[in-house]
């Protein structure tokens, strides 16, 4: 299965192309500057952004740093330092922006 891989990070928001059989990546990895005030609102644009410039209609992972609980994907209930970020539902938010 191919799948598009995420990473949120503090200073990097990166994603690649990934056979998930394999466990390799099949593209090149873009990179782009996470948003200087972290804050949601900045952050979220620029993984959609990410996301769209990749030709890939199927599964997207994200990587995010925060804890999940019960059974929650996609929603921190932690974040490092961001309050903003705590309860956020990012993976819906992606998708709706996403439109899928």
């Amino acid at each position: 299965m191919i799948s598009l891989g995420v990473d949120i990070g503090g200073s990097g928001i990166k994603a690649a192309l990934v056979d998930t059989e394999k466990g390799k990546m099949i593209s090149e990895r873009l990179r782009v500057d996470t948003p200087e005030s972290l804050m949601p609102q900045d952050v979220i644009p620029a993984i959609v952004g990410l996301i769209k410039q990749f030709d890939h209609d199927g599964p997207v992972g994200m990587g995010f740093p925060a804890v999940v609980i019960d059974g929650c994907p996609g929603t921190p209930f932690t974040a490092h330092h961001i309050q903003e970020w705590v309860g956020y539902p990012v993976a819906r938010t992606v998708s709706e922006q996403l439109g899928r």
